[in-house]
C-alpha cells in the first residue's frame, strides 16, 4: 500500500468522504487576530469642518461658511453614499518622511514606538482622523509591517514575484480646470473618494471613508504666497468583515492616497479681477489587502531584510547597516545578515556577503643574504573573489571598511573596499627588489568571505559557497610572519548600497 501524502488545501474547499459522499466538510477560512478593537464615532466630513479646513488656509469669506458649505458637503455625501463596502477603519494618519531614519512613515506610528509600544491614554488621537475602531497593540503591530511595505511598494511591487497580484497601483489621475475656491475643494473631496474606493475591490465603508476625508485641506505651507500649492497625503489602514465580538477579520491592509492642490492667485475675489482660478489636482494610489498574515509577514521580511532594516519599526528602524568584519565565522541570524555585504538580488530569495578572519598570505619571498648585488623578483598576483560571484555587487555599491590584526610581531591595517568593479577580478604582476646581504617577503591581505541567504517564505537563514577576498594591499617583512592572526578592529568608513 502505498505511503500516505498530505496535500495542502485552500482555506473554503469543501471534501467529501469516499464512503459517504453526503458528509461534507469545508475548510474554514484563515482569519487574522485583529485584537481588543473598540468601536468609536469616526470623524465625518460636515459643514463645520469644511469651513474650519478652509479658514486655515485663509480663506474665510460669506461663500466659506458652514452653511454656504452645505451643498458641497452635501455633494460629498452622494458620493459617499455609493460606499457600501465591508472594509472599515482603525487607523488614518499621515505620512512622513523621517530624516533621522531615512523612510518615510505615519506620524502616529513613530509615536506608537516612542512610548515602547504602548497605546496612548483613552481618547487620544492616535492619527490624523478618528475612524471607526479604536485600534488594538495587536493591529498597530500589523501597521508597522504595513507601513514599511508602503514605504517600499515600488520595489515590492517591481521586484517580488506575485505582489503585483495582490497590490495595486493606480494610474495617476490629473485634472485642470477654472472653478472658484469652493469648487475646487468639492472636486478634491470627490475624486478623492472615487479614487480611494476604486483601490479596494471588497469596497469602503461610508464612515471609512467620511472620517478618511474629514481633513484633507491642510493649510497654505507659506501663507504669503498668492498660489494654493499643497501636496499631501493619507494612509488609511483598512480591517476588512472585522467580527467585533470575536476580534477576528478575514483581511487587514491599506490605502495609500497621496495629491498636490494648486489654486492659482487663490485668494483673490471678484473686486480682484475674478474668483475663479486656474486649479489643478493630481492623485496617485496604491493599495493592498492581506487574507494571510503568512503572506505578509513575507513581503514585510523581505523588504527589510533587502533594506538592512535593523529591529522592527517598533524599535525604530536605522537606515544604515552595520556592516562589519567578524574575526571567525559567526553564527547564522540578523546581527550576521545586518553586517554584510548585500548583493543584487532578483526574485524572494536574497543574498548577502559575509567577511571574517582577515589574514596574509605569501606570495613569494627572496632569500639575497649570500650576495652583495640587490636581486629583483616578479610574481603575479589576483585581486578580488576566488569563487565566481552568484550575484553581483550593485553599481551604486560603495563600501569601504579595515581591519586591523596583528601576526606575529607585526600589526597590519588592511583596508577594504568594495565596489561594482570586484565583481570580477584582476590579476597583475608585481616587482619588488632585495638588496644585498638582506631578504624578503612578500605578503598579501584577504578575507574570508561566505554567502549568506534569507528566505522571507520560512523566514530562515543558510549558508552558501565560501572562498576568499584578495585586496591590493601587501606587506613586505624581512622575516617570516607566523603563527595565527590576531584580531584587534573593524571600522566602517563607508556604507551605500
Amino acid at each position: 500500500m502505498p505511503p500516505k501524502q498530505w496535500i495542502p488545501v485552500a482555506a473554503g474547499t469543501e471534501i467529501r468522504l469516499r464512503s459517504n459522499p453526503l458528509i461534507v466538510f469545508k475548510i474554514p477560512p484563515v482569519k487574522i487576530n485583529m485584537g481588543n478593537m473598540k468601536a468609536q464615532t469616526p470623524d465625518v466630513v460636515s459643514g463645520d469642518s469644511m469651513h474650519q479646513m478652509l479658514k486655515d488656509t485663509g480663506l474665510d469669506c460669506e461663500d466659506t461658511t458652514p452653511a454656504a458649505l452645505q451643498p458641497t458637503v452635501d455633494k460629498v455625501s452622494q458620493v459617499l453614499q455609493y460606499s457600501q463596502g465591508f472594509s472599515s477603519t482603525y487607523l488614518i494618519d499621515k505620512v512622513e518622511y523621517d530624516p533621522k531614519y531615512k523612510i518615510a512613515v505615519p506620524r502616529s506610528l513613530s509615536r506608537f514606538a516612542a512610548r515602547g509600544a504602548k497605546l496612548a491614554a483613552a481618547g487620544d488621537d492616535e492619527g490624523v482622523a478618528k475612524g471607526e475602531w479604536r485600534p488594538s497593540d495587536t493591529a498597530l503591530g500589523y501597521s508597522n509591517k504595513l507601513a514599511v511595505i508602503n514605504a517600499y511598494f515600488t520595489d515590492l511591487y517591481d521586484n517580488y514575484p506575485g505582489f503585483n497580484n495582490i497590490g495595486h497601483i493606480a494610474v495617476e489621475q490629473k485634472s485642470t480646470e477654472y472653478v472658484n475656491n469652493t469648487q475646487a475643494i468639492s472636486d478634491l473631496f470627490v475624486k478623492l473618494a472615487i479614487v480611494a474606493s476604486g483601490e479596494i475591490v471588497t469596497g469602503i465603508n461610508e464612515p471609512t471613508m467620511s472620517a478618511s476625508l474629514s481633513n484633507i485641506i491642510a493649510p497654505a505651507l507659506d501663507p504669503s504666497l498668492k498660489d494654493y500649492d499643497q501636496p499631501d497625503n493619507r494612509i488609511i489602514f483598512i480591517v476588512f468583515n472585522l467580527d467585533p465580538a470575536t476580534g477576528y477579520a478575514d483581511g487587514v491592509g491599506f490605502i495609500y492616497l497621496t495629491w498636490n492642490l494648486k489654486i492659482v492667485n487663490y485668494k483673490n475675489k471678484t473686486k480682484d479681477g475674478g474668483d475663479k482660478h486656474e486649479t489643478t489636482i493630481v492623485m496617485n494610489a496604491q493599495s493592498v489587502v492581506y487574507s494571510d498574515i503568512d503572506i505578509l509577514n513575507e513581503h514585510y521580511y523581505w523588504v527589510k531584510n533587502r533594506h538592512q532594516m535593523m529591529g522592527l519599526m517598533l524599535r525604530g528602524i536605522p537606515p544604515v547597516s552595520n556592516f562589519k568584519i567578524f574575526d571567525a565565522l559567526p553564527p547564522l541570524g540578523d546581527d550576521t545578515w545586518y553586517s554584510a555585504l548585500l548583493l543584487e538580488s532578483k526574485g524572494t530569495q536574497l543574498t548577502g556577503l559575509v567577511f571574517y578572519a582577515a589574514d596574509l598570505t605569501c606570495l613569494g619571498s627572496l632569500d639575497n643574504k649570500a650576495s652583495l648585488a640587490s636581486s629583483t623578483y616578479s610574481i603575479a598576483t589576483t585581486s578580488g573573489f576566488t569563487f565566481s560571484m552568484e550575484q553581483k555587487i550593485g553599481v551604486s555599491t560603495e563600501v569601504a571598511a579595515d581591519v586591523i590584526f596583528a601576526k606575529a610581531s607585526v600589526t597590519f591595517s588592511l583596508e577594504l573596499t568594495f565596489g561594482e568593479q570586484w565583481n570580477t577580478s584582476t590579476t597583475e604582476t608585481i616587482e619588488f627588489e632585495v638588496p644585498g646581504k638582506a631578504s624578503a617577503f612578500v605578503y598579501k591581505g584577504f578575507v574570508m568571505s561566505r554567502y549568506i541567504y534569507f528566505n522571507p517564505q520560512t523566514i530562515q537563514y543558510s549558508w552558501g559557497t565560501e572562498g576568499k577576498f584578495y585586496s591590493n594591499a601587501l606587506l613586505t617583512s624581512e622575516t617570516a610572519l607566523t603563527g595565527d592572526p590576531i584580531y584587534k578592529s573593524s571600522t566602517v568608513k563607508k556604507y551605500k548600497v
